[in-house]
């Protein structure tokens, strides 16, 4: 991308652009986080428990 931006201007570009993609991880963080999540412990007689 061809600009007349001095140096502060090219770093600022450069954020602003990146920002979908920070967007995008974090979305998929989150999402990865909001699933239920199920274990299975011996203890307590088999029984499957479920984290939501």
């Amino acid at each position: 991308m061809a600009t007349s931006l001095n140096k502060l201007g090219r770093k600022a570009q450069e954020k602003i652009l990146a920002i979908p993609k920070r967007l995008e991880k974090v979305t998929e963080y989150v999402e990865s986080k909001s699933t239920a999540k199920s274990f299975r412990f011996d203890v307590v007689f088999g029984r499957v428990l479920e984290m939501a």
